[in-house]
């Protein structure tokens, strides 16, 4: 990723200089395929995960998903969701060791 930084400096006889670089920032991005589907039409993954497109109402998208039982499927806000709550479980336990480590058990 990158950004385009602009700086202006004015000089001591009035003139200005203008500076134009490119700033690289480091940063993780996860490459993303993107395809175009229409209603009705569907995509595979891992050969045992099915993604139907069922409707398209202005922007809204209704997808069905055909995956074994084993592969748990969650919407991005509830995951983000799941995954906070075990984080904070897990900090609950590293106290209650913490707090038995005091009373020598």
């Amino acid at each position: 990723i990158a950004a385009l930084l602009s700086i202006q400096i004015q000089g001591n006889a009035g003139f200005l200089l203008h500076f134009k670089t490119l700033i690289l920032l480091e940063r993780q991005v996860k490459k993303m395929l993107a395809l175009s589907r229409k209603k009705g039409e569907a995509l595979i993954i891992n050969n045992d995960i099915e993604v139907t497109i069922l409707d398209i109402k202005g922007e809204q998208v209704k997808l069905g998903i055909s995956a074994p039982k084993e592969v748990p499927v969650y919407r991005k806000e509830v995951y983000i969701q799941i995954q906070e709550a075990n984080k904070a479980a897990t900090d609950n336990v590293a106290s209650l060791e913490q707090l038995a480590s005091l009373f020598g058990k």
